[in-house]
């Protein structure tokens, strides 16, 4: 993770409640196992008692979460916390972030991780594999509508409640906005060194698509029926926002 290359930061990944600087270290795939068979044993409404676990790992100044901490109410109402938190969201283009999440989830178990989402809404699971005529003890189908659910549903509810967006396409190539929003995020505190910035540069994001397949060529690969579905739940309104932050359809 880029932002725990700088010595002042410490920023966890996920619901993690053992925290690791060096999370993505393919040593800790073990590690990203157990954050996902914990996930249920913290409130993650407890914005204060995650970071007072953050905040024991001692000897750094800005400590963060990224993808974990889902609630908005450090945004909506910060006074209810015990420390003023900074609050932004990371939008991707729709298209593959879904299949971002569900390379994650495939490699993660995508025989279990089908199982929790289809036992988590089961009605919206059969009504929709009926309606597309797929089936619905087929895995990667589970995969497929719970992806397209998750992204439009957190996209819809960080940029209608105004939470600022960082683009992360524009993050990880344009280093003046990456500048940008380490200082936004610390509140001032921190500033991107050069050193920080060249060694930011040089390492290689483990989350890209490649770089030759656009969203519109992904898109056109998909089966009919996964077109039609990302279709149908792409609202009117969603998709102007996203037409707002440059993401084409």
């Amino acid at each position: 993770m880029a932002l725990n290359l700088h010595n002042d930061f410490f920023v966890s990944h996920g619901q993690d409640l053992q925290p690791a600087k060096n999370f993505w270290d393919p040593a800790h795939a073990a590690l990203r196992q157990r954050i996902f068979d914990n996930r249920t044993a913290f409130d993650w409404n407890n914005v204060d008692g995650y970071f007072d676990i953050l905040e024991s790992q001692k000897n750094h100044s800005v400590y963060a979460n990224i993808h974990g901490i889902m609630t908005l109410e450090p945004f909506t109402n910060p006074t209810k916390f015990k420390r003023r938190y900074r609050v932004a969201s990371m939008v991707r283009h729709p298209i593959p972030r879904v299949i971002s999440f569900v390379n994650k989830w495939t490699e993660r178990g995508a025989t279990k991780r089908a199982k929790i989402f289809s036992e988590s809404a089961p009605e919206l699971m059969n009504e929709t594999c009926r309606r597309y005529g797929v089936d619905q003890n087929d895995p990667t189908t589970i995969l497929f509508i719970h992806a397209v659910k998750t992204a439009f549903f957190f996209d819809s509810l960080y940029i209608t409640a105004g939470v600022p967006i960082i683009v992360t396409e524009r993050l990880v190539t344009d280093m003046d906005y990456f500048s940008e929003w380490i200082f936004h995020l610390t509140a001032g505190s921190v500033c991107a060194t050069k050193d920080y910035i060249d060694r930011v540069s040089r390492a290689s994001p483990l989350d890209q698509m490649n770089k030759s397949q656009s969203p519109t060529d992904v898109f056109s690969a998909w089966p009919e029926w996964q077109q039609r579905h990302f279709r149908d739940q792409l609202t009117a309104d969603l998709q102007q926002k996203y037409l707002s932050l440059g993401y084409n359809f």
